[in-house]
């Protein structure tokens, strides 16, 4: 076996071997196994250059592969909107393999990145780096939908691709590309583990309570479903990034605010962008240190992930925060974490409504797929769920806001929606 692809084989093994239990990855794993991800960079960072691109090349074949599998899964779901109540479209099959796959997805992406950022600590070196941006350009340039496996990492990265519709492909494509690689043992062994983690990412919270505060019991979460009426959140997760800027001139332009769920890491490297948020008037969550699994990972950095991290983005916003959301919602039903957010003075903040733009997909696709998930919620309200990374969700975003804007929805921050429940307000939301 591939000496690269040994520890994600082996990880993905442990997973299949674990039990069943809610987000129970693995019984209380190694700080070396929670750290396999860095071990990987160190290693890639160290290897010769001729394995260096081979197993970089390596690593953008199985994210390759993930995303077919996504783009499979994506299609189903889409498919089910208008057949499934709300309910039973984020319990389903089809949603459940979107969490899992994102998991790994993002995951690789990350080491890649890291990968690429130790150049501006100069351990990198120009060769590796030029093989890098070689392995992910020659990878990008056969096929369409390979470039669209790439699309987010090249974002990351600040690349560029000359195939700019590289993200609107055909169910026809994709059928052909999953039937392609269904018979290669990777994607076989990939799909397996997949396939069982989606089995552990369906959370269960009772969503009837009418009142919020820390806790890690059910007051201490809400999802949107418990919000009165024609009253909506709109969330962004991930930033801050370039894309933010866009984002929020459109939100200016509307009269809309939001609530961006920053990660801590980016906001210690981009003071300013960061600061631009709250400047806007838009409000501020906290969205991990490194965006990571926290049902993957030990007391000390479950700390930094979720206390460390609120008090970095407090300390760089000049203010309070009130909400926490996890990274893919991984937690929400485990009680050691959420008695972490509780401890921090924090209430978790879920969503009901998932535009799942992290996907490559046109801005057109993103749109209907948000305004029809919103038709489905039993009272016309809740917490959309967007990312604030992606251009791809900018370019969506006005139509979006003119939908909420229509037939007298009412769109607030999370503060003030949860502010005006708490008090028993006799009309939430209703400044706008």
């Amino acid at each position: 076996m591939n000496k690269f692809l040994r520890p994600t084989l082996t990880a993905l093994s442990l997973l299949t071997l674990s039990s069943c239990g809610l987000f129970q990855w693995f019984e209380r794993p190694s700080e070396s196994d929670r750290n396999m991800a860095s071990l990987s960079v160190q290693h890639l960072l160290a290897d010769d250059d001729l394995s260096f691109k081979d197993e970089i090349t390596q690593k953008l074949h199985f994210l390759h592969l993930y995303y077919v599998m996504a783009h499979k899964q994506l299609h189903n779901f889409d498919g089910k909107i208008t057949d499934l109540h709300a309910r039973k479209l984020y319990s389903d099959e089809s949603y459940l393999n979107l969490l899992a796959l994102r998991t790994q997805i993002e995951e690789i992406e990350h080491e890649i990145a890291q990968v690429w950022k130790e150049d501006e600590k100069g351990k990198l070196g120009l060769k590796k780096k030029l093989a890098l941006k070689q392995a992910i350009s020659t990878y990008a340039s056969t096929s369409n939908i390979v470039a669209a496996s790439l699309e987010n990492l090249i974002h990351d990265l600040g690349l560029a691709h000359e195939n700019k519709k590289a993200a609107y492909l055909s169910l026809k494509e994709i059928v052909q590309e999953y039937a392609r690689l269904e018979s290669l043992k990777d994607f076989q062994i990939l799909q397996k583990n997949i396939d069982h983690l989606a089995h552990v990412m369906e959370a269960k919270i009772d969503d009837k309570d009418q009142t919020f505060s820390p806790s890690s019991s059910k007051s201490g979460h809400f999802s949107g479903d418990e919000f009165p009426a024609k009253v909506w959140a709109i969330t962004f997760d991930d930033g801050p990034t370039r894309t933010t800027l866009n984002i929020l001139k459109t939100l200016k332009d509307k009269n809309i605010q939001a609530t961006f769920f920053q990660v801590a890491s980016k906001v210690e490297e981009e003071h300013e962008l960061a600061r631009s948020i709250s400047k806007a008037q838009m409000e501020v969550g906290a969205h991990s240190w490194n965006h990571v699994q926290l049902t993957k990972v030990g007391a000390i950095t479950l700390h930094k992930e979720i206390h460390l991290a609120t008090k970095k983005i407090e300390e760089i916003h000049g203010e309070r925060i009130s909400f926490y959301r996890l990274p893919y919602g991984a937690g929400i039903s485990v009680n050691h974490i959420r008695e972490k957010i509780a401890e921090t003075g924090l209430i978790h903040a879920g969503w009901n409504v998932d535009g799942l733009d992290w996907m490559p997909q046109s801005p057109d696709r993103i749109v209907t797929r948000t305004i029809k998930l919103m038709g489905k919620t039993s009272k016309d309200s809740g917490i959309l769920l967007l990312h604030d990374v992606h251009e791809r969700t900018a370019l969506a975003l006005p139509r979006i806001l003119d939908y909420l804007k229509e037939n007298n929805r009412r769109t607030c921050t999370l503060d003030q929606i949860v502010g005006d429940m708490n008090k028993a307000s006799p009309s939430v939301c209703s400044k706008n």
